[in-house]
């Protein structure tokens, strides 16, 4: 396993899951019914939801990346330097 853990397949593995949890954050960004209102309650609720949305997809998009980070290296531990 840690021939494979290198960074720059961590930084490739980086890139597409963050790629994947843009792409499942833009499939799913909360919307707003035509019919609703615009009143404050209906415009707070949907600020909360894109708010909450942002968290959500952020923390995947960060947190997987960081979390392979961390088991990568208390797997492999760090590797000497190159001569």
């Amino acid at each position: 396993m840690c021939a494979i853990m290198t960074f720059r397949n961590w930084a490739i593995f980086a890139l597409l899951s963050a790629g994947a949890a843009a792409y499942l954050a833009w499939q799913s960004w909360p919307t707003l019914p035509l019919d609703s209102g615009m009143d404050p309650a209906t415009l707070a609720a949907y600020q909360a939801a894109v708010i909450a949305h942002w968290i959500k997809f952020g923390a995947i998009g960060l947190g997987i990346p960081l979390l392979v980070l961390i088991i990568g290296r208390l797997a492999c531990g760090k590797r000497p330097e190159r001569l």
